[in-house]
């Protein structure tokens, strides 16, 4: 894996929080819906791939069903904002 220089102009040690969608199981008749879901964790890897590459900290944060609880999580983690 080749890791890129980023320019610390911009922040000098950033944090992402990466919120998705976490796939559900299907029921009768939702499998279309479930592949589409199930895309969702192959982007993530590619996304946190990428975030590696640029040698970024990184968390993922799966959102279930309870949003409240994912937005306390993620002020816990306290990401980098410009």
């Amino acid at each position: 894996m080749v890791r890129r220089k980023r320019n610390p102009s911009i922040i000098s040690d950033p944090k992402v929080g990466i919120i998705y969608n976490l796939p559900t199981k299907p029921t009768i008749g939702e499998e279309i819906d479930y592949v589409s879901e199930a895309e969702v964790e192959v982007q993530l890897k590619d996304i946190k791939d990428a975030l590696s590459k640029l040698d970024l900290k990184y968390k993922s944060f799966s959102l279930k069903n309870d949003v409240t609880s994912l937005i306390k999580i993620v002020k816990k983690f306290k990401p980098t904002s410009s």
